[in-house]
């Protein structure tokens, strides 16, 4: 988990860093004093969560928070927020942002760093969970488009659509990209991935029944090319599944 302390009092982020590595060892903790520093930080490392103070040099709390909550992220980061004060306006503000928690400061750091592991162990349950969505999404694709589940093609397959990364994919090289991470995780190497999944794409393409690919291609495919349209629709539907979470909530 990689956790961003946004605050302009170096002391208080040094004694929340100790005390978060001693109850979360495994945690990635690091620390800005100045607003534009966190956006940036947000937009390269995508954090899961951040801890900020509404008090910010550079571009305050709330605008960080409106900001990064209209940024098109794989994923929204928690925020914990932290204020010497809560007025009528900020609380409002909060209201609508939707933080995690929010405390006024000073605070008791061993309350604060427990609230942030709970929120740090909600996020990994969500993001299993995720993953484990996100498996069963690409696995009703694949079998959709004819592919066998007994060859190692569609596991292979399976494993680089969950490798492709979010975003536009048009100047993604698979071949030097794509292959060899799946071929990591399977023990084997890049040329019998691509072997493997140009078989599944060709068994699948001659049989009778299976004519979703022929929507979607006007010829058998690449590898390549059904990688790219299929891991395109997979990001559609995780946006519209996003945009329901986000009305429904």
């Amino acid at each position: 988990m990689r956790i961003l302390i946004a605050d302009c009092d170096p002391d208080f982020c040094e004694m929340l860093c100790a005390e978060i590595s001693r109850r979360m060892p495994a945690a990635q903790t690091e620390v800005v004093f100045d607003g534009l520093e966190l956006l940036r930080r947000v937009e390269a490392e995508a954090p899961g969560l951040i801890v900020l103070n509404v008090l910010l040099p550079g571009r305050d709390g709330l605008a960080v928070m409106q900001t990064v909550r209209a940024m098109a992220l794989p994923a929204q980061p928690e925020f914990i927020v932290l204020s010497g004060y809560f007025n009528q306006q900020i609380r409002a503000d909060l209201c609508r942002m939707r933080p995690a928690y929010y405390t006024a400061v000073p605070c008791d750091l061993g309350m604060l760093s427990e609230r942030i592991m709970r929120c740090c162990s909600q996020l990994v349950f969500q993001q299993t969970r995720h993953d484990a969505d996100d498996t069963e999404a690409i696995t009703r694709l694949l079998r959709e488009m004819g592919l066998s589940m007994r060859c190692n093609g569609f596991s292979y397959a399976r494993e680089a659509l969950r490798q492709m990364p979010d975003g536009p994919l048009s100047n993604l090289c698979v071949t030097k990209t794509i292959y060899p991470a799946v071929a990591g995780v399977f023990h084997t190497s890049a040329v019998n991935v691509e072997r493997a999944i140009r078989s599944a794409i060709l068994s699948a393409w001659q049989k009778e029944g299976y004519l979703r690919q022929r929507e979607l291609f006007r010829k058998r495919p690449t590898n390549s090319e059904f990688l790219v349209v299929l891991s395109e629709l997979l990001q559609q539907e995780r946006r519209r599944q996003l945009q329901n979470e986000q009305m429904e909530g």
